[in-house]
This record gives C-alpha cells, sequence and structure tokens, in this order.
C-alpha cells in the first residue's frame, strides 16, 4: 500500500503498486467485476496469480467485492468467517488480489524479512494486534474500511479487537501485482484486548499467542496449486 496500514479488514498493506497488472493499457475493467472464482470453499484465480486454495469447511464464503484502491490500484477481496449463533465473527480470512492501474509506475516494497513456505511457495509474514474501531477511523477509504462495511453489510458484527496474521506474495516480476492472504481472530479468544496484548511486559505472552494464531491460520486453508 502506499502507507503500511493494518491490512485488509484489518488490511493494512503496504499499497504501493498493487491489484491488478493490466497487461495493457488498453483493457478495462469494471471495478466492481470479480476475476475470480469460488466454488463451494474453493478460490480459484486464472491469472496474478494462478492459484487454487482450499479453505477449511468451518470457514463459510460471505462473498468478494472489487474497486479501485487510493486511485492507484484494483483491489479483489474475498471473505471466509467462523462465526456464532449471532453472526459474531471469531475468525476471518480473506484472500485479497491487488494491482496497481496501468495510469502509474509504483510498485510493492514490503519492509518484511520472515518468509514461510506454503504449498511450495514463498511469503513474506507478519503478525500484529490492532482495534478494528480505531483502525477504521484512520481513513474511510482503505481496503480495511471497505472490508469491514462489506461485512457489516452481509449481517456479520466485527471483534472489537483483532490479531492477525498476513502472508504476501509478489506475483510479476515488476513487483507491481501482489497476493494477500490475512487471517483474523478475535483476541477475546485469548483473553485479551489490543491495548493489554500491546503492554511492555507481554511479550512473552505475544510470541505465544503468535504462535497460536499461526497455527490456525495454517490450518484454515491449503494451497491446491
Amino acid at each position: 500500500m502506499l502507507s503500511c496500514l493494518l491490512t485488509g479488514l484489518l488490511v493494512a498493506v503496504c499499497i504501493g503498486p498493487g491489484i491488478y497488472h493490466a497487461q495493457s493499457s488498453a483493457v478495462a475493467i469494471a471495478q466492481d467485476e470479480l476475476l475470480r472464482h469460488v466454488s463451494g470453499n474453493v478460490v480459484t484465480s486464472a491469472a496474478l496469480p494462478s492459484i487454487k486454495i482450499k479453505v477449511s469447511k468451518k470457514y463459510k464464503y460471505v462473498g468478494g467485492q472489487s474497486f479501485i484502491l487510493y486511485n492507484v490500484a484494483r483491489a479483489e477481496q474475498h471473505y471466509f468467517t467462523e462465526a456464532d449463533s449471532r453472526h459474531r465473527i471469531k475468525r476471518l480470512l480473506l484472500f485479497q488480489f491487488e494491482g496497481y492501474l496501468p495510469t502509474n509506475n509504483h510498485t510493492y516494497n514490503y519492509p518484511l524479512t520472515k518468509t514461510v513456505s506454503i504449498g511450495g511457495q514463498q511469503f513474506l509474514t507478519d503478525t500484529s494486534f490492532g482495534n478494528v474501531a480505531a483502525f477504521r477511523q484512520q481513513r474511510s477509504d482503505s481496503d480495511a474500511a471497505r472490508g469491514a462495511n462489506f461485512l457489516e453489510s452481509k449481517g456479520y458484527v466485527l471483534p472489537n479487537d483483532v490479531a492477525f496474521q498476513r502472508f504476501v506474495r509478489m506475483v510479476d516480476e515488476s513487483n507491481r501485482s501482489e497476493f494477500l492472504i490475512v487471517f483474523y481472530e478475535d483476541l477475546r479468544e485469548f483473553g485479551v484486548n489490543a491495548g493489554e496484548a500491546a503492554g511492555e511486559n507481554n511479550a512473552a505472552w505475544r510470541d505465544g499467542v503468535t504462535r497460536k494464531l499461526s497455527e490456525h491460520a495454517l490450518k484454515s486453508f491449503e494451497i491446491l496449486r
């Protein structure tokens, strides 16, 4: 992203270059058109990247949306949730396909160094904590805020505070298109809020939560190809 925020519901991606890498400036795609397909719990993308992902049956597909982000990139989001009987979200899985528009020459640049191999593919990864309301107030036109609005429009209740892990991969040589997977979990599942999680004396606790969060994230989906 142009500014490193949080990520997608909290998708705080470093949005510089982005989601849709146009192969021709003459190619026009409606901003609300979905280019990826979801059947059951399988997400299929034909390009940028070419990938097929199977989501755990614990998660329900909510739907997808696409939009022009900050007037420089096209983003497409697909959401899966694990929620209670009152539609309160416990865990959330986001797949975001993003690429810069041909009207600019931006590129993505992440200050991340940790990597993880998933399905034979290398992803940059990091983990953080955040308050959903505070993040939404920072910028109402962010991908995170749009994602939150989308989920609420489907009748879901967002957590107050979340822990989340994101997995990021550049999907073209120019670094103008990226693919993100973001896994969120309600911090109440761990018995604290975002303020407590950020406390100076909670380093050991954060390490434990990070390990559990990563375990839950990697069990929530499988890359088939």
